[in-house]
């Protein structure tokens, strides 16, 4: 498939993006954060795996930057609410390399 970007995300850059949501970054940089793990997790399993874990600190990051939308609605909090609602909701696309799981056949 196309996500072959989605293949390289290390535990490292999760974890450098969700300082920035949690941190005292600019706006800017953390609405760009916000932007780049909406990508990520909206097109991997194991970037969601990784980054949505207790021990990461994921789920965390995100429900900060959406708390931080009372102070000014920022774009990060808009970003990231949106992205609970999608990973929340089952929206989340399956086209990650590790999808084994095929629960479709009828």
């Amino acid at each position: 498939g196309g996500g072959g970007g989605s293949r390289c995300v290390h535990p490292a850059i999760l974890s450098v993006l969700r300082d920035v949501l949690l941190g005292t970054a600019t706006d800017s940089a953390q609405g760009a954060a916000a932007r780049l793990l909406e990508q990520l997790l909206t097109s991997s399993r194991r970037a969601r795996q990784m980054f949505l874990t207790r021990e990461a600190g994921g789920a965390e990051a995100l429900l900060a930057a959406c708390r931080n939308a009372t102070a000014g609605g920022s774009e990060a909090a808009a970003v990231a609410a949106r992205m609970l609602q999608r990973l929340c909701g089952g929206d989340a696309p399956e086209e990650d390399e590790e999808s084994p799981q095929s629960a479709d056949s009828a």
